[in-house]
């Protein structure tokens, strides 16, 4: 990962730019690929592995996949935060105390709920 102490400098922003389209176009590409594969793997899944019966519950090979995503991503921020040395516990989510979260729990759902 490419850290810019400053992107004041033109060259800097440049790099920061530079850096910030290579990573937009492989995430593009990797969602192209899991996009184009999840209907095959489903597909497969569905109609079963050789001789074996094919396994016909969807519902829990969504979740399945969307818990896989989940710890993945969680995997991820971790390792970011333990990465990062411009890390700020203020601005963390992920571990923030109790009563942070309370709070954010409670200005969420009171949104939704005045909408």
């Amino acid at each position: 990962m490419l850290l810019i102490k400053s992107p004041t400098t033109p060259k800097n922003n440049f790099v920061y730019r530079v850096h910030a389209l290579s990573i937009t176009i492989v995430c593009l590409v990797l969602y192209s690929f899991a996009d184009l594969a999840l209907p095959l793997y489903n597909k497969v899944l569905d109609n079963g592995f050789g001789s074996e019966q094919g396994f016909h519950y969807p519902v829990t090979s969504a979740l399945v996949q969307v818990g896989t995503v989940a710890i993945c991503l969680l995997i991820y921020i971790l390792l970011e935060r333990a990465w990062n040395k411009r890390y700020n516990p203020e601005r963390d989510w992920l571990f923030s105390s109790i009563r942070g979260f309370a709070r954010k729990v409670y200005v969420t759902i009171n949104t939704l709920l005045t909408l």
